[in-house]
């Protein structure tokens, strides 16, 4: 008999035991604290920002030479305070396009200082305008130009674009002093480094038309971040129009089907590419007019960030290509879809590639790199013999993206610096110091 009280009590035990513990699980609230990560935020700007004309219209540098110095910067602080000065001003085009050659250039440059404003490629001289809400005059002439020469004047600013060839250039007023200038690149001083001048060719043969670079760059931080991904299904409801859409996948690709449109996910680079199947591939616009409608589109679903910048408008192929930077420095990649396209039709856009991977945190990282002086990456082309330097027209710092291979549990991205030179009209990484 006392065996069955003892095993009732035991029983009623457990079955309160349990009831109560079952009421704690439910009601359970967890408590955090506030820990150190050792993660820090991403300084370039999230997925999704409605951004101005201005944010993507860059110059990669400015340089300032006098007979003592050449100096520049990459800042895009002091680029956009320079820029500043000109906003909604008058513009008085004063001349049809010229020839270009060593002794224009002398007379250009009638003291001894030079402002020089660059651009990864041609762009029309109506869109760096529009850049700076000025008003143009009645007679403006566009000009397709990547290089900015400003000659400065007491009361007045001449701006003299320069096509990437080097031979032609048309000269536009605007109303601004010269000292306006000068105060601003005095009062940023801190952010100029000692610039070198590289001459390659024929066409850079002069202090006005010849390759500018940092003289030596030095120790360059490599940055690791953890990436993410945009919703591809959230693209697609953005750019289909049609709702039946199938979808098909193979490997690492995806494939979403409808009547006139199409869109392919390659996951091993992010790559997001939608087409229009319907659309012309035809297009009669001006460069400028085809420049303004991919920002139109790209900014009419937020497809563009602060940190993209445009780096070229083909028009063989009627695109129009936007990159991003980090840091003030250009991003490319073999690896890792890292660039912006669209293809701008007749009336509407044919196709649009993008990356579909943003940056949410920057990992701590003691690895660096040291770049080699500008004049070595010269000399060490001169010497490769697969490589001609008169076919180098531009020399730049960029960052090269990759995925971390040292990296297995989190998915790293990682980004180097590096020196870039657009050789022959396509931009390549210079990796050839060790071959020379």
């Amino acid at each position: 008999m006392n065996k069955e009280h003892v095993k009732t009590v035991v029983l009623t035990l457990l079955v309160i035991i349990s009831c109560i513990l079952t009421y704690k699980s439910w009601s359970y609230t967890a408590e955090f604290e506030t820990i150190d990560t050792t993660l820090s935020p991403s300084p370039m700007a999230s997925q999704g920002e409605d951004v101005t004309f201005g944010d993507v219209i860059r110059a990669y540098q400015v340089v300032y030479a006098t007979e003592q110095e050449e100096i520049g910067t990459v800042d895009k602080d002091v680029i956009a305070e320079i820029q500043k000065l000109f906003n909604k001003k008058e513009v008085q085009f004063l001349n049809h396009p010229e020839s270009i050659n060593q002794l224009k250039a002398d007379a250009l440059i009638e003291g001894s200082e030079m402002l020089l404003i660059d651009y990864y490629s041609e762009i029309p001289a109506r869109t760096f305008f529009t850049m700076l809400k000025s008003e143009i005059d009645e007679n403006f002439v566009d000009f397709q130009f990547d290089r900015v020469f400003l000659e400065l004047h007491d009361n007045y600013v001449v701006f003299n674009f320069f096509n990437s060839e080097r031979t032609m250039f048309i000269p536009y007023r605007i109303d601004v002093g010269k000292d306006e200038v000068i105060q601003i690149i005095n009062r940023n001083s801190d952010k100029f480094t000692d610039y070198s001048m590289v001459i390659t060719n024929e066409a850079t043969s002069n202090r006005l038309t010849a390759i500018y670079g940092p003289k030596s760059p030095g120790k360059k931080t490599v940055h690791q971040f953890i990436p993410s991904t945009i919703s591809v299904s959230a693209m697609n409801e953005t750019l289909f129009t049609q709702s039946n859409i199938e979808q098909k996948q193979t490997k690492d690709i995806t494939v979403y089907e409808a009547d006139t449109e199409i869109a392919t996910y390659t996951s091993s680079n992010y790559q997001y590419t939608f087409m229009n199947l319907k659309g012309s591939d035809v297009n009669e616009l001006s460069p400028y007019r085809s420049i303004e409608k991919s920002f139109i589109f790209l900014n009419g679903h937020m497809g563009l960030t602060s940190r993209y910048t445009l780096l070229e408008y083909d028009s063989d192929d009627n695109l129009v290509v936007y990159r991003p930077l980090i840091n003030n420095y250009i991003v490319f990649s073999d690896e890792i879809m890292s660039e912006i396209y669209v293809k701008i039709g007749k009336t509407t856009i044919t196709e649009y590639s993008r990356p579909m991977i943003q940056l949410n945190a920057n990992i701590p990282s003691d690895l660096s790199v040291t770049l080699e002086d500008i004049e070595k990456v010269r000399y060490q082309i001169v010497l490769h013999e697969d490589y001609e330097l008169s076919k180098v027209s531009k020399i730049i710092i960029a960052y090269d993206l990759k995925h971390n291979t040292d990296q297995s549990e989190l998915n790293v991205v990682e980004y180097t610096p590096s020196w870039y030179i657009l050789y022959d009209g396509e931009w390549i990484k210079y990796d050839i110091g060790e071959e020379a």
